[in-house]
């Protein structure tokens, strides 16, 4: 829709530029406002996962993120990757819960 000028991309959410998008400024360029939101994806399991599991699916994971299959396929696809191990991936999906739960309260949303 971009390309045949139906609909205009005002400016991505995310940190930083996308590559698929080069000529779309980013929010905080476009306002100055440090907000941002981005699409993750990932692989969680119960609290209370036996540890040992939890490394051997982290080996695993790590392993695919980097291969050239899933990589270029992502690419293929317009998506990024950025692997993040069992810990830097519980505390990303925290804070973003706590982001979105405070604009949501802000905007009368949520209690």
């Amino acid at each position: 829709m971009l390309d045949s000028d139906r609909a205009k991309a005002l400016g991505v959410m995310g940190t930083e530029a996308d590559p698929n998008f080069p000529d779309v400024p980013t929010l905080q360029e476009q306002t100055g406002s440090d907000y941002s939101m981005s699409v993750w994806r990932g692989i969680a399991g119960p609290v209370d996962m036996d540890p040992t599991v939890v490394e051997e699916l982290e080996c695993h994971l790590g392993l695919v993120a980097e291969s050239d299959e899933f990589n270029d396929f992502m690419s293929d696809s317009g998506l990024g990757v950025k692997y993040a191990g069992a810990e830097d991936f519980q505390t990303l999906m925290r804070e973003d819960d706590e982001q979105k739960g405070k604009v949501m309260e802000e905007a009368g949303l949520a209690k």
